[in-house]
């Protein structure tokens, strides 16, 4: 009886284990694939605080995305990338005087916020 006991915990917690394939599996997922590398590339870095992160906007009528992925050193002002499906540059956001780029100077008045595609959670 013992003996089943053991080998149930044993069975639920391998079970319960993530691995780097769940991970990859999590990462694959992510649609465009074209920013699967841009998330490897962070997961190959030092956690940030605060986490990187990308998020899904509407803007200009068509689907953009926000990477915004803090420099690993802690400062403080960084910029933010915004790019299409395609991951084409469109523009930044942020740094010294935080206001987007010419490219896309409307962008914190027009841009539709739709979901977060990702975000580090380690």
């Amino acid at each position: 009886m013992k003996t089943n006991i053991l080998i149930s915990v044993i069975f639920t917690l391998l079970l319960g284990c993530s691995s780097d394939g769940s991970l990859n599996d999590e990462i694959s997922a992510i649609k465009p694939e074209c920013l699967q590398p841009i998330i490897k590339g962070v997961l190959d870095r030092e956690p940030t605080n605060p986490r990187a992160i990308i998020e899904k906007y509407l803007y200009n009528n068509n689907e953009v995305f926000v990477i915004n992925i803090p420099p690993s050193d802690g400062a403080a002002d960084f910029e933010s990338f915004v790019r299409d499906s395609e991951c084409n540059l469109i523009c930044l956001l942020g740094g010294i005087d935080g206001k987007p780029s010419a490219e896309c100077a409307d962008f914190n008045e027009t841009a539709q916020f739709i979901e977060i595609v990702w975000t580090d959670s380690r």
